[in-house]
């Protein structure tokens, strides 16, 4: 009977041990969903302040050249549209980096970190 108890013994130990395993998992995956929550909020954000800075710029540009001649109207009108193509070439070039980097903070989880909670 001594053999059956303690191989009762170490299949609840490595039963306990696999559900706190379990559980550092869920916590290590809430806590990058958290992380990449956050960096896509922060990137809203930084989104907005361009924008409203462009706008100001541009409200700014409109009021100093009211009067001006056509020519300045296209000068504004072709720098906005060189603008708009670094952006998004910026964004094309930057697209399949983001994504990896986004997959990666998702599918790549650090289970050797200690839990302090």
């Amino acid at each position: 009977m001594s053999k059956h108890s303690n191989y009762l013994s170490n299949m609840e130990g490595l039963l306990q041990i696999e559900f706190e395993f379990q559980n550092q998992l869920a916590v290590s995956k809430e806590m990058k969903i958290q992380k990449l929550r956050q960096a896509k909020e922060e990137a809203h954000e930084e989104i907005k302040e361009y924008r409203r800075k462009k706008e100001e710029e541009s409200q700014k540009f409109q009021e100093e050249n009211k009067d001006s001649s056509t020519d300045l109207k296209k000068e504004y009108i072709d720098f906005e549209k060189k603008e708009v193509e670094k952006i998004m070439k910026l964004a094309k070039e930057n697209k399949d980096s983001v994504v990896n980097l986004l997959l990666n903070m998702v599918t790549d989880v650090d289970l050797t970190q200690n839990n302090e909670n």
